[in-house]
């Protein structure tokens, strides 16, 4: 009798969902970021499949859609929020770690939209390497959360949350004053002239992006 191990590759493991003992019905296995029937929330679902290649950017598309309903002049106004509340040592992995050295830092990238991408990336790769939705649910709570401060019109908080954001994503200098752009500010839901999102906003990365996890406070 052979002794060896039989293993499987994880495209075969995304082709052969677990089974329960009992009955042999698929037992989910992955998790993925979906919408709440009729609402502008989103949820975590479990599912018995998942395509890891196409999955990330079906839930940036969502994501965008959801934040592009509201009229905020730019999106990146609500990504640089929930940067803000997601970028913290107390944070799990892959947004966390130790006060030193959390995982946000590993963001190099420029633009919000590179932001949001990391965000969702880091996420599901996180989930899928230990089969646990805990790390989408997290992103999920703080997407809903900006969400709520943004449709319930309380805008200094949720500026805030911006500036941290844009901080930590080493966007702007820690220090200093800093003004927020017209593109970036508060919007009410009433009435307002939507600027596409087609228009580009780029910003440098601070000097001193390096030393982000400086200041880390939530507070």
């Amino acid at each position: 009798m052979s002794n060896s191990i039989q293993t499987s590759t994880p495209q075969q493991q995304q082709q052969q969902p677990t089974t329960t003992a009992t009955t042999g019905i698929p037992t989910p296995s992955f998790f993925r970021i979906s919408r709440a029937p009729e609402s502008t929330r989103i949820l975590t679902t479990p599912t018995p499949q998942i395509d890891r290649e196409n999955e990330p950017q079906q839930t940036i598309n969502l994501i965008m859609t959801l934040f592009q309903e509201t009229k905020v002049h730019h999106p990146a106004r609500l990504i640089y929020a929930l940067a803000g509340r997601l970028f913290h040592p107390s944070s799990p992995i892959p947004f966390g770690g130790t006060r030193s050295s959390p995982g946000y830092l590993a963001f190099k990238g420029e633009t919000p939209e590179s932001l949001l991408r990391f965000i969702v990336s880091e996420a599901y790769r996180v989930s899928w390497m230990i089969l646990n939705r805990v790390v989408l649910d997290f992103v999920v709570l703080h997407i809903n959360h900006v969400l709520e401060l943004h449709y319930r019109g309380v805008k200094d908080e949720l500026d805030e949350w911006m500036m941290k954001g844009m901080k930590r994503a080493g966007h702007i200098e820690w220090f200093g004053a800093h003004y927020i752009p017209r593109q970036l500010r508060h919007v009410r839901e009433s009435s307002v002239r939507v600027i596409p999102y087609s228009v580009e906003f780029r910003v440098r990365r601070a000097a001193g992006a390096s030393k982000r996890a400086s200041n880390p406070s939530r507070g």
